[in-house]
């Protein structure tokens, strides 16, 4: 059962990857926007591409690192563009940029494909790269031979691996709410990752 479960997680992965390719593509011509947004008081700076612009101001941004985010217009503190062409983050930029952003005792795993975030064991988080390439390819593969040639993920993919079910539980429930409990791993669809934890209980020897 074990190994079934980041199958699944792989699965939503490459497919979300590869509409937001499709995406990019439809908006390849894009400059670089940046945009200042202020959420509950905290400012942030997002560059990315915007995506979809509504009728009242509001924006869905999608920033170099493939995070889609939902800005009302009353989070806006300022929204400029210039001639750069918008350019996703690299694997390795994208690393860096994740290591910044979670606890220290982090690492990063980089594959062809993939960015492993994990905190436990690395012979663990290497397996699950390389579970991870395979899974891609087959998933590529069958496509192929059904006459369809899927573009490459626009950006980086993401899985971030917790060493231990608490601290994956304390990360799951700001995304997922009470119904963290009961899930051992899942693909968030703004965030473009994987979340899941150690299943084999190594980590914690």
């Amino acid at each position: 059962m074990a190994c079934t479960r980041p199958v699944v997680f792989v699965f939503y992965s490459v497919v979300a990857s590869t509409i937001v390719a499709w995406l990019a593509i439809i908006n390849a011509a894009g400059a670089m926007d940046r945009v200042v947004i202020d959420q509950a008081g905290a400012r942030r700076e997002v560059e990315g591409r915007i995506v979809v612009e509504a009728s009242d101001g509001g924006l869905l941004l999608l920033g170099r690192d493939g995070v889609l985010w939902r800005v009302e217009v009353k989070q806006i503190v300022s929204r400029t563009s210039d001639d750069r062409p918008f350019a996703p983050l690299s694997r390795d930029e994208l690393a860096e940029k994740l290591l910044a952003e979670f606890p220290p005792g982090f690492e990063a795993h980089k594959t062809a494909h993939y960015v492993v975030l994990y905190n436990g064991s690395q012979a663990y988080a290497r397996w699950c790269g390389a579970l991870f390439e395979r899974l891609y390819r087959g998933f590529a593969n069958y496509w192929r031979n059904q006459g369809f040639r899927l573009p490459e993920p626009e950006f980086p993919l993401v899985a971030v691996v917790f060493g231990d079910r608490n601290s994956y539980l304390r990360h799951a429930r700001r995304e997922l709410g009470p119904s963290a409990a009961s899930i051992v791993g899942y693909y968030h669809m703004e965030t473009n990752r994987m979340t899941m934890c150690d299943l084999t209980g190594i980590s914690s020897l």
